[in-house]
């Protein structure tokens, strides 16, 4: 069974890379202002890059083209990024890491900035690691830094410097934005789109916002399906190959970054496995009934048509109920009692409401609390699942 498993998973490996899509058409314009159209690999980058991979067409070999080669690059109906020399706030925002002093602490960079709202007023974001900074623009004017920053005073207690308002209301004024409205803005990508849409209304002018797929979202699945068990007793007692339905609902969080091809999940599982086997003319038989609760790491690869292949890496609690128990012939009966496992797996999801599964969990340990005998239970399953959310 592990060698076929084994088998699977290397051709589910070699077909995902083969066919998983992630150049899309885009450009980027050159130093001395050449527009370059072509196919640019979208990572929907989390923290901002320094380069970008590059093919003039598909069949085309990948270039890497640096910060340093390049002024400006987009990748159509998705994001835009501009290159900009401008003062970067390196100040901690971990409350273990605060100074006392409110100034920013400014140094002179040049970074890939990501436009976020597009218009008379211009809105950017930057993120690496830990730092998050906006930054805007006017039209015909340098760009310069949003400035806000956490700071202590003595006694421990922390203040913020929000100049950041100061400046909206000296360079972001209009007569239908009042002050109140600035108060209310916070250091945060939604407060600050939301304000620089409304004064680009307020000025009449269009707001450009581009296309975010970094978006969170919970999905709520039904996955029933079948498991091939198998269990071997350290005594030598082998209860051979079974076949056992199981029913579970699991529960995805998606995370909101590289285009959301990363989720955490959890899937509360009933499972059963009653059987009987004959060995030396003596029954001896298994009664094992479980919630068992796998949670785990997803990564999605996309291919067309909004159909997706997953890889998943699981830790599974198995929480047996009822009289789950082990009979022997002379020793009687011993209760099961189970830990965790891991497990991983291999599916493919339609795009719409289907998926299906195939996982495998190393072998667990039923009588993990009788340390002179041991029952390992391997098994396979197949699942099928059908997405109850949008």
């Amino acid at each position: 069974m592990r060698q076929l498993l084994l088998l699977i998973a290397a051709q589910f490996i070699l077909f995902t890379v083969s066919a998983q899509i992630t150049y899309q058409k885009g450009y980027f314009i050159d130093n001395e202002g050449a527009k370059i159209e072509g196919l640019i690999k979208n990572i929907d980058w989390r923290n901002n890059p320094n380069s970008i991979n590059y093919k003039g067409h598909e069949n085309d070999d990948n270039q890497t083209v640096s910060i340093e080669e390049i002024q400006e690059f987009g990748i159509y109906g998705f994001s835009k990024y501009v290159k900009a020399d401008v003062q970067l706030d390196l100040s901690s925002s971990n409350l273990n890491n605060l100074n006392y002093d409110k100034n920013p602490d400014f140094v002179a960079d040049t970074l890939f900035l990501k436009v976020l709202v597009e218009g008379t007023a211009t809105l950017y974001g930057y993120t690496a690691k830990h730092l998050t900074r906006y930054f805007f623009k006017l039209q015909n004017s340098e760009i310069e830094p949003l400035i806000f920053k956490k700071y202590r005073l003595e006694g421990d207690k922390v203040r913020s410097n929000n100049q950041f308002k100061q400046q909206l209301h000296n360079s972001l004024s209009c007569q239908g934005l009042s002050s109140i409205n600035i108060s209310g803005v916070e250091y945060k990508k939604k407060d600050l789109e939301k304000y620089f849409v409304d004064y680009n209304n307020c000025v009449g002018s269009e707001s450009v916002k581009y296309v975010q797929s970094n978006k969170s979202k919970v999905n709520f699945s039904i996955r029933p399906g079948i498991n091939f068990t198998s269990l071997q007793l350290s005594n030598g007692d082998n209860y051979g190959a079974n076949t056992t339905f199981r029913i579970g609902a699991e529960l995805e969080y998606v995370l909101p970054f590289n285009r959301n091809k990363w989720t955490v999940f959890a899937e509360p599982t009933f499972q059963q496995l009653n059987t009987t086997t004959t060995i030396a003319e003596i029954d001896r038989t298994i009664t094992y009934s479980s919630i068992e609760v796998p949670l785990g790491l997803r990564h999605y690869l996309f291919l067309t048509g909004g159909k997706k292949l997953f890889i998943n890496a699981l830790l599974a609690f198995d929480l047996p109920i009822g009289d789950s128990r082990i009979e022997f012939p002379r020793a009687g009966e011993l209760d099961i009692n189970v830990g965790t496992n891991a497990g991983f797996g291999l599916g493919y999801h339609t795009g719409k409401k289907l998926s299906l599964e195939l996982r495998y969990q190393i072998s667990r340990d039923l009588l993990s609390t009788f340390p002179i005998i041991r029952a390992e239970l391997s098994q396979l399953s197949i699942i099928a699942g059908y997405q109850l959310t949008p």
